[in-house]
């Protein structure tokens, strides 16, 4: 059989979730703690607030906080990660 002959089921995005590392820097505190004028790192980068993890967050802690909106509705749910946690 070809791969086009095993077609047969319909896949369906039926929920989706997300989840944030709980510290947030935005550029103008990257700015005053690198010691560059106000503005810098934003005309820079183009970034305004950047998200990151603590110690003891994981990949896998926000993947299950994730999950846990994505589910709400769902029966089933497949997920992949590069993680090494």
């Amino acid at each position: 059989m070809t791969l086009h002959q095993h077609r047969s089921r319909a896949v369906s995005l039926l929920g989706t979730g997300h989840a944030l590392p709980s510290v947030v820097m935005t550029s103008t505190d990257l700015d005053r703690t690198l010691n560059h004028a106000p503005g810098t790192i934003e005309r820079l980068s183009g970034v305004r607030v950047r998200h990151f993890a603590r110690r003891d967050e994981t990949a896998a802690m926000l993947a299950a906080a994730a999950a846990s909106l994505a589910l709400a509705d769902i029966d089933c749910l497949v997920a992949a990660s590069g993680t090494q946690d």
